[in-house]
């Protein structure tokens, strides 16, 4: 690791924990040149592990900015931060998902995990990501929605 202080090439690790949050890892670090303490955190990286199936023969790698994007779009009464610790949560279930269709996820297992973390987070949020994402949005169609569990 290099130090963000003096760039020296070598620190040491003194203190590490890992996190629940996406199999992270939190460490504390000390530059051996500059005595700097800074902290790193090291989470599983999901490029070359899930794929985005599009039509049925085409695998796009999946791309957690274009989820944060989206997130960030239907939480825009809401800080940033809320939507960068949805889009990790919401990985981490398609990293879930992922694992049982051998990295394969399809448009609708990612708008489900979507709606299911937002559904209870923040209920306009929903209904616009609802909107923005389904082909056919009714009153009918949103309160079925709404109410299902």
């Amino acid at each position: 690791m290099v130090c963000p202080f003096c760039l020296h090439k070598k620190t040491m690790v003194y203190n590490s924990r890992s996190s629940k949050r996406r199999h992270a890892v939190w460490r504390r670090r000390r530059c051996l040149k500059c005595s700097h303490n800074f902290t790193t955190r090291e989470i599983v990286e999901t490029e070359g592990i899930l794929y985005v199936l599009q039509d049925k023969k085409r695998r796009l790698p999946f791309s957690h900015s274009k989820l944060l994007l989206s997130l960030i779009k239907v939480l825009d009464h809401r800080s940033d931060d809320a939507a960068y610790w949805l889009s990790e949560t919401i990985e981490e279930k398609l990293l879930s998902v992922g694992v049982k269709k051998e990295g394969l996820l399809t448009k609708a297992d990612i708008i489900e995990a979507c709606l299911i973390t937002l559904k209870p987070f923040d209920t306009a949020a929903f209904v616009k990501y609802l909107s923005y994402h389904s082909s056919s949005l009714d009153a009918r169609t949103l309160k079925r929605e709404l109410k299902r569990s």
